[in-house]
């Protein structure tokens, strides 16, 4: 059964779905499902845990059984560039800010929420790698890249090849499959490197599914994988 004092974060992603439920800050329950398993039958199943709760979602892909999913709660409040703004003084230097994806914002904001130094960046590692800027309550701009499996799926259309891991540890590749995770370990390390040195950063995050694949470099770097989430339960406390 649920507790009505719980409240659900929820971060919909372009391939997955991450649900954390909370008391307060703590979690007492985390659910991560790929978009295909969130159906109707999962969401029945749990409608207890769910119903007359409330919740604070994030999007950046919307599917029918997530508008299923959010039926089940007493109150879902969205989070958007105006409540951002309105409850942390956080703003964009985008052209359009309507076209900085949240996910992008909630990354940028949870860097400057955990570090007090001016000028931060934060890789986000995930179906694609984008790269945010800030400076003080300021987010300026930043990158858009393929993220990894989406570089190797260009290169392997007609293959079909295991999941790769990046493995720092290889050098030099002796095979095509060590070749592809020299490569890639090689250009997450050299983007570090440039933001560093371009960007004279204080402090680098990295967060995302991929973000243990940035681990063990030379680089001080801080891996905080669920970033956002993070940034979603600080943003419970004062929404609900």
């Amino acid at each position: 059964m649920n507790d009505q004092s719980s409240v659900w974060i929820i971060d919909a992603g372009n391939t997955r779905i991450k649900l954390r439920e909370l008391h307060g800050e703590r979690t007492v329950r985390s659910i991560v499902l790929y978009w295909p398993l969130l159906t109707s039958e999962f969401i029945e199943s749990n409608k207890n845990i769910f119903n007359k709760c409330r919740a604070i979602l994030t999007k950046v892909a919307s599917h029918h059984s997530l508008t299923l999913l959010l039926t089940q709660f007493e109150k879902v409040i969205e989070i958007n560039h105006q409540l951002i703004k309105q409850h942390f003084g956080f703003n964009t230097e985008y052209i359009d800010p309507n076209q900085l994806g949240i996910d992008r914002l909630l990354a940028s904001l949870g860097a400057r929420l955990l570090f007090e130094s001016p000028n931060l960046a934060v890789i986000n590692a995930g179906t694609a790698t984008t790269v945010e800027l800030i400076n003080n309550q300021t987010h300026k701009g930043g990158m858009i890249i393929a993220g990894n499996q989406l570089m190797l799926n260009s290169l392997f259309t007609a293959q079909q090849l295991p999941k790769l891991n990046v493995d720092r540890a290889i050098k030099i590749g002796k095979d095509s499959y060590n070749c592809m995770q020299t490569g890639l370990a090689f250009m997450n390390q050299g983007l570090v490197l440039a933001i560093v040195k371009e960007y004279k950063v204080d402090n680098l995050i990295i967060c995302g599914g991929n973000a243990n694949q940035f681990a063990n470099m030379d680089t001080s770097i801080h891996i905080i994988p669920d970033l956002i989430m993070q940034t979603l339960t600080k943003l419970s406390t004062r929404l609900l």
